[in-house]
């Protein structure tokens, strides 16, 4: 789960400084260099040096990882429909409803954070 975690955070925000992880994923930075280094050793991420600060490691997504992400958000989706298709129309129409609510929720929280 904390390597899905990371893998969503590369993709969202693209190749990151450890430090940026290790915060992210609210554990220390030993810790965080032993998750990367495992998604390392699969291909998953790549751990790079800064051009302009050679101390700062960078991590980014291998195309591997991209791959992965890609193949989890199709079985993710797929899920989703089986579900959704075993829901009345009553039921789906409820469904999106609370989808609709949820997002304009989520734009008034986004809006107000940003004024604050």
């Amino acid at each position: 789960m904390v390597g899905f975690g990371v893998l969503a955070l590369l993709e969202m925000e693209g190749s990151l400084p450890m430090s940026r992880i290790a915060d992210s994923l609210d554990v220390a930075l030993p810790n965080a260099t032993g998750i990367i280094g495992r998604l390392a050793e699969r291909g998953i991420v790549e751990r790079t040096h800064d051009t302009t600060d050679r101390r700062v490691v960078l991590v980014s997504l291998t195309e591997a990882g991209r791959r992965l992400i890609g193949e989890m958000e199709q079985s993710r989706r797929e899920r989703m429909a089986r579900l959704i298709g075993c829901m009345d129309a009553e039921q789906q129409e409820r469904l999106a409803a609370s989808v609709r609510d949820l997002t304009e929720a989520a734009r008034i929280a986004a809006s107000e954070e940003a004024t604050a």
